[in-house]
């Protein structure tokens, strides 16, 4: 049975361009910065890490990223839901849940848990071959993008851009949400078996000042 799934794309301002244009000029922006770190607060964000739990995220273009769970107040490692992930540049290594060590993503059909719960914006920082999904679908996927109607979310002011994908198989509802310049990522929002979960982006920082160093698991020398 064809279904079709809608990903929502929403800015604060009145679109003046086109809806896909505007994404793949959000999409390109990504792919340029030099360094990003933000906060990432969830809430049943993806069916690979479901439940409530934060990130903090550090990338540097060329060197890799970190992308590391912040323990809530009074538990530790043995309670987080997603593990931690350290890249070099190279080579991905996953501490906690599926530990181990790969090399960083080149599938364009694959969508690894760093891409999962880091979201569209770590897909454009290190510019996987995933970022095609919406922009150029592998075949059997047809996707039409067009503005939604939706003016707010989580409190904010919002337009909306709406990715139609046809698929052969049932997928969830997903909404992503970007702010005025439609460069700094306010978040995404999914809906799947009647449930809503989220993620949405704290102190999102372009070119900053970061460390690769970091990009390392502590316990790796």
């Amino acid at each position: 049975m064809i279904t079709a799934t809608i990903l929502s794309l929403c800015i604060l301002k009145t679109p003046t361009a086109s809806a896909k244009d505007v994404f793949m000029q959000t999409m390109e922006h990504y792919a340029k910065l030099d360094s990003f770190s933000t906060d990432i607060e969830h809430d049943f964000s993806s069916g690979l890490f479901p439940g409530k739990y934060k990130q903090h995220l550090d990338f540097k273009k060329g060197k890799g990223f970190m992308l590391v769970v912040i323990p809530s107040k009074g538990s530790d490692d043995k309670d987080k839901i997603a593990p931690d992930f350290y890249c070099d540049g190279v080579d991905v290594t996953t501490v906690g849940r599926f530990e181990g060590t790969k090399p960083i993503n080149k599938n364009p059909n694959s969508m690894p848990g760093y891409e999962v719960s880091g979201g569209l914006i770590m897909t454009w920082l290190l510019d996987s071959p995933s970022k095609g999904l919406f922009s150029k679908p592998p075949e059997g996927i047809k996707v039409d993008i067009g503005w939604g109607k939706r003016k707010s979310w989580h409190n904010e002011k919002v337009d909306e851009i709406t990715f139609k994908m046809t698929a052969g198989e049932q997928t969830p509802l997903v909404s992503f949400f970007l702010d005025p310049e439609h460069k700094r990522p306010v978040g995404n929002e999914w809906i799947a078996n009647g449930k809503v979960g989220f993620m949405i982006y704290r102190n999102p920082k372009e070119n900053p000042a970061v460390n690769p160093a970091k990009f390392k698991p502590s316990a790796i020398s």
